[in-house]
C-alpha cells in the first residue's frame, strides 16, 4: 500500500537493528547468489543437515549453519568452487545439483556413504514435523 510508511524503505542490512517495523538479516550474502535450500538429508555424515546450501551465479557454493532457532548464522564456509552455479537443489537421496549457466550443464555432489543395513532413512516428513 502506497500510504504504509514501511513500504519502499530502502536499507543496507548491515548497519541497522532489528525493530518493530524491520527484521534484520541473520546474513549478508555476496551477489548474485541465486539458489538457495536448506539441506535436509542425513548424508555428508549428518554435517549439512539443516545448513543452508547456498549457488552463486559467477562464484561458489556457500555452507551456512544456522542456530538452533534459526534466527542468526552460525557459520558460513565455502563448500565447493565450481565457479558458478545458476540454482542448487536437492535430490530425494540427497544429492546435491548445480546448475552452471554459462557451460550448459549439471554437475552433482552424490553422497557416498555405504548403509550398514538395507533400511536407510534418506528424509523425514512431515520436515520439522514434531520430535519424538
Amino acid at each position: 500500500r502506497r500510504d504504509d510508511p514501511r513500504q519502499c524503505i530502502w536499507r543496507n542490512g548491515e548497519e541497522e537493528q532489528s525493530d518493530e517495523d524491520y527484521t534484520a538479516p541473520i546474513l549478508v550474502i555476496e551477489p548474485s547468489s541465486n539458489g538457495i535450500i536448506e539441506y535436509e538429508s542425513n548424508h555428508f555424515g549428518g554435517q549439512l543437515r539443516g545448513r543452508l546450501i547456498i549457488a552463486r551465479y559467477l562464484g561458489e557454493l556457500w555452507t551456512v549453519a544456522l542456530s538452533d532457532d534459526g534466527e542468526s548464522a552460525l557459520s558460513d564456509e565455502i563448500l565447493l568452487d565450481p565457479n558458478g552455479g545458476l540454482d542448487v537443489a536437492m535430490g530425494p537421496d540427497g544429492t546435491l545439483f548445480v546448475a552452471k549457466n554459462g557451460e550448459k550443464k549439471v554437475i552433482y555432489l552424490e553422497p557416498l556413504e555405504l548403509a550398514e543395513s538395507n533400511l536407510v532413512v534418506k528424509s523425514v516428513f512431515p520436515r520439522r514435523g514434531p520430535q519424538a
